[in-house]
Formats: C-alpha cells, structure tokens, sequence
C-alpha cells in the first residue's frame, strides 16, 4: 500500500508539472508590437501597470499576465522567467484577481495520538486503554486547510468541533464489566497570511488552540475501585507556512513550499491510580507541499500533496509506583505522514461586483504513514505501560469534506462544511467545521 503511495504521488507530482508546463506553452505568447495611440507616437500603457515595463521585459517571451518563477521556466516553453516588472505586472493584473476569488479547502484533519495501555498488578482492576491527549492530537499541520496555491494577504479564524475524536476503554479483566466511552474535542485556529517578495511568496502563521480536556471516572469494584483521569491543555503547537509560486497565469496556479510544525503546546497526562504518564510535545515538524488552483469559468479545483517527517520524537515520562518522580522513558516517534487532498466547487452565485457570491466545493483527502509507529513496553511491580502495542495511531485515513462558501462585501467569506470519515480507521466520527476569512 504504501509503495503505491508513493508511486502514486511521484505521477501526481509529474502530471502536475507536465499540466502547468502546458499551460504555459498555451498561454504565454510572444507578445505583440507596441501600439500607438492615434495621431501620436506615444505607446499605449495598460492602466494597471505601475510603471510601464522596460524594453527588456518587452521584448521577453513572458507575458505580463503571467508569471513564471526561475524553477519553472525549466518546464516552460519559453525557457525564460518573468523579470520583477512581469511579477509586478501579473501582481496588479485582473488575470491574479480573478484566480484569486476562488474558495480556498477546506481540509479535514486530526492527526491521531499515540495510544497507551495501563495494567494495574495491584488489586482486581482492568487494563485501562486511551489516546494521550496532547497538543498535537489538535494541532497537527496540514497545509491544505483553508488554504489556496496562490499567496496572498489575509487573515482567518476557523472552529473546528471532533465527534468523538478521544476514546477511553476498560477490558474485562477479572470478569468485570467492560467500558467504553468516546469523548469530543473542539479546536480553535486564528492565522494570518502576508505577501513578501512582490507577491511571490507569502509567510502564513497559524495558531491551534482547543478546550481543555478533562475526563475522569472509576474503574473496578468495591474495594479495588480506582480512580482514573485523563487530561490535556489547550495551546498548540505553533504553525508555519511558507508559500512560494511556481507559476500563475488566470486560470492556474502552482505554487511549493515549506511548513513548520513548532513545539510550543502543552502536554497530555493520564493518572490511574498509582500509574502516572505525561506526553510532552517536543517534536518539530517539517512538512514540504506542492499546491495547485485552477478555474474554469463557473468551476474551481485544488490539489496539495505534503510529506509530514517529525525530526525526533516526542518525551515521554512515567512513574508507576505513585511514589517516584515522572521520569523519561524515551521518546515516541511518528512515521512520515504522506497526504493528498483533492477539491472540486462549483458557483452557484459567482461574485458580484458589490461582494456576494455562493459556492459550493467537494473534496476528497487521503493520509498513509510510510512507516512503521514506536511500540514498546514500561513495567515496574505496580503495573505496565504499552504503548501503541495493539492500537496503532489512527494514521491511514480516507475522509470526505463538503461545504459552503458564503461571500459578503468588503472581502469577507464566511464557510461551513462538514467531515465524514470513509472506512473504519478514523481519527473522528464526524467533524463540523466554520471558517471565517478575510481577504486584503
């Protein structure tokens, strides 16, 4: 499975820049010779160039309504990029705007946490098993979350609400009556955009927050009742994104980049009678995309494609005879995440010059570990701790998303969607999702 996986993304990836290099044959001409005014010898400038370009840039084969990065001129007919002019040119050009008014996706993710398992040896008490809830079970970064190929400059908020997301298990152990419960989680992301580099780049920063997670409850019976508890912080871990465009013309964009996962969230712990554990969110995350938009009149698309790879794990710390000190154990180390997210939408309303405007948008994300979860075993005489020893990190998962894009004046969108998982390993039941944003 996983070697297709990669099989697969390698043709996503050549189809992609097959596609774009396309596009670029199709519609970047040599441009035309000057015209001039009548009854004058003075060129005609198009009104929304800055400055008009210099003999150079219009002599290149790079039209002004394009833009084509040096990488991509590789793939180009032209064999040339765009000069600063050209960028400033495409920058300020309807063709940019236009591309710009499409819906960003939506997205759909949780990234699973490592699972534990606690066995008492002391008194008749069952094997208590659950997801350690930590920063990154909230704040996991995927790129494709209301998210577009083309940089830009804006600002959102979204809410996203996890139908049971965290699982709290008891087993039969000594003839008792197991339990299991499903507990939800909310999570808050604010996040702002901005251009660099003449609109070329931009720098996106995003910051996951959620409720904080508390649950608790008695397992057992009579004398050997204990109690257990389970809880998380609210802060995240602190997101980068760093967008750069291949190129973009008014009907397509391509763009790449780098995201940053930063470990700046809180710890998760769960207490079970004597058995104290506490995950410790120290992992950086380095998560390299490639994205695509495109529009066809009334229709729009997006595809990314990303590589999440945790540069080492993160600590882990224990204390099972509720006596001693939390002491690190080691470290838990998540395989290479490999993700791809495909969208499709529809105007029902296009925009209208005064801002409305109603769309509707499909999509279709796809996640694979491309290795294998840590898996080990901490014992003393008052009782064992497994992790992920037989429930894995729910990894590998097919989700379907589908919402509304809601325009109003003054740049402002306002989304609602919802997220079905599509087969039976699934990080939640179903996720509802409200994004608010506004464009500069």
């Amino acid at each position: 499975m996983r070697t297709i996986a990669l099989q697969s993304v390698a043709l996503l990836f050549l189809i992609l820049l097959i596609w774009s290099s396309e596009s670029c044959a199709q519609t970047v001409p040599a441009p035309p010779a000057p015209e001039t005014n009548r009854g004058t010898n003075t060129p005609s400038v198009q009104p929304f160039l800055a400055t008009p370009p210099t003999a150079m840039a219009a002599s290149s084969l790079v039209s002004g309504y394009d833009y084509i990065s040096p990488l991509m001129s590789f793939f180009s007919a032209s064999g040339q990029s765009s000069s600063s002019v050209e960028l400033s040119a495409y920058y300020q050009s309807p063709s940019r705007s236009r591309l710009l008014e499409v819906p960003e996706m939506f997205g759909d993710y949780r990234r699973s946490g490592p699972f534990i398992e606690l066995t008492p040896l002391t008194g008749l008490l069952p094997k208590l098993t659950t997801e350690i809830p930590y920063s990154g079970t909230f704040s996991g970064l995927k790129v494709a979350e209301n998210n577009h190929a083309l940089p830009a400059d804006r600002f959102w908020f979204a809410y996203n609400s996890f139908n049971d997301a965290i699982d709290v298990a008891t087993d039969d152990s000594f003839g008792l009556t197991p339990t299991s419960r499903s507990l939800a989680l909310d999570r808050f992301v604010i996040a702002s955009e901005i251009l660099l580099d003449d609109g070329a780049t931009s720098l996106e920063l995003r910051m996951p927050f959620s409720s904080s997670f508390r649950a608790s409850a008695i397992a057992g019976m009579g004398m050997d009742a204990t109690p257990y508890s389970i809880t998380g912080e609210n802060v995240g871990n602190l997101n980068l994104i760093l967008k750069r465009l291949l190129y973009g013309n008014e009907s397509v964009a391509l763009s790449y980049g780098l995201g940053l996962e930063l470990p700046t969230g809180n710890s998760g712990e769960i207490t079970y009678g004597d058995l104290r554990v506490k995950l410790d969110s120290g992992a950086v995350h380095l998560v390299p995309f490639l994205a695509m938009t495109r529009r066809s009149d009334r229709w729009f698309g997006h595809v990314f494609t990303q590589l999440d790879v945790a540069t080492h794990g993160d600590p882990l710390r224990t204390t099972l005879d509720g006596v001693s000190p939390l002491t690190r154990v080691g470290r838990i180390n998540q395989p290479p995440l490999l993700s791809i997210d495909i969208g499709n939408g529809f105007w029902l309303i296009p925009k209208s010059n005064e801002g409305f405007g109603l769309a509707v948008t499909s999509e279709l994300h796809y996640t694979v570990p491309l290795g294998g979860d840590d898996s080990f075993v901490v014992a003393d005489v008052s009782g064992i701790a497994g992790f992920n020893t037989s429930i894995s990190p729910r990894y590998e998962v097919w989700n379907s998303t589908v919402g509304l894009q809601f325009d109003f004046p003054g740049d402002w969108s306002v989304r609602p969607a919802v997220v079905l998982p599509l087969r039976s390993e699934r990080a939640f039941d179903v996720e509802y999702i409200l994004q608010v944003n506004r464009s500069f």
